[in-house]
């Protein structure tokens, strides 16, 4: 999301957590009083508070940030994983019974979700044993075995990798030549389909072996390696190496529960690049304000950081 946006939302929270602008958004769903606590923002802003004393997920963006289609889309897929018997963060219905709330607010439109909380922990990507890295990879593999059975109809409303990297291709020549190379790839439904995105470790809460999968908010249609590829992205940092222990546990874990294309594990290099690219300009879009000593010190350092990170100086 835009800086400036960050900044004006967090300007909001108290010392103790607490914003009127959260408790406002959050009032369709009848929290706690109180109870409405800042956890981050980067993508969404997200605040975890209480009703009834069991916890949720507040998550929302300005109307600029989000379209509601993409993500009512997004949260039809969560249900659908949810009656499969996947272990995700189900959204909450509000008291008018709907999964997206649209509050008005002094800052603007917002559109709004509640999550239900899963249990369990986070594991670290450095303390991963081989069984973990298979672990991994078999949820990963459940998770598209489902999505390979979901009606294509799902698909409505969520971005595919051509939608991504078009845009790009004026300013980055390689964006067009990894468009012509997808192109050129069989997709269809055993080899491609709606994809996380974002299975990284941050986005599964391990309950024991019980994977719970949280953040389907990037969720999109490409081929099924591509998920591996932007889920490995911490093994792969120095290049994908085929022969790494790391991968092959967890490509064992993933194909004993679904079917991986002969020619996946060759196209990984090629999707790091694309997913690269399309962060670059996420990032490149989200720095939109000058660095200003007026600025909190946590902002300006955020603005170098993002700003380093998409080649500035």
């Amino acid at each position: 999301m835009k800086l400036g946006l960050m900044h004006k939302v967090v300007s909001t929270v108290q010392e103790n957590w607490t914003s009127q602008l959260a408790e406002q958004i959050a009032a369709p769903w009848g929290f706690d009083n109180g109870s409405v606590k800042y956890f981050r923002g980067s993508a969404n802003f997200i605040f975890v508070g209480k009703r009834e004393g069991q916890t949720y997920i507040l998550r929302f963006n300005h109307e600029d940030e989000r379209e509601i289609a993409a993500i009512e889309a997004e949260l039809k897929i969560v249900n659908y994983l949810a009656e499969q018997g996947l272990r995700v963060a189900k959204p909450v219905l509000s008291a008018e019974q709907r999964v997206v709330e649209t509050i008005q607010t002094e800052l603007g439109t917002f559109y709004a979700v509640v999550f239900e909380a899963l249990p369990g922990g986070h594991w670290e990507f450095e303390a991963l044993t081989l069984e973990q890295f298979e672990s991994w990879g078999r949820e990963l593999g459940r998770l598209h075995q489902a999505l390979k059975q979901m009606p294509e109809s799902y698909r409505q409303g969520r971005p595919s990798w051509s939608e991504q990297l078009a845009p790009l291709q004026q300013t980055h020549p390689e964006a067009a030549e990894l468009l012509q190379w997808m192109e050129t790839l069989d997709h269809s439904p055993q080899y491609a389909g709606v994809i996380h995105y974002d299975f990284e470790l941050d986005n599964i809460c391990w309950d024991g072996d019980s994977a719970g999968i949280l953040d389907f908010d990037d969720c999109a249609v490409y081929r099924y390696e591509a998920d591996i590829a932007f889920a490995l992205r911490d093994l792969f940092e120095h290049g994908v190496d085929a022969q790494d222990s790391r991968l092959h546990a967890f490509l064992t874990g993933y194909t004993s529960l679904t079917e991986l294309a002969p020619d996946a594990i060759a196209h990984l290099p090629k999707y790091l690049r694309a997913h690269e690219l399309i962060l670059q300009a996420r990032l490149c879009r989200a720095v939109d304000i000058a660095d200003d000593p007026m600025y909190p010190d946590w902002l300006r350092g955020l603005r170098v950081k993002l700003w380093k990170r998409v080649g500035g100086h």
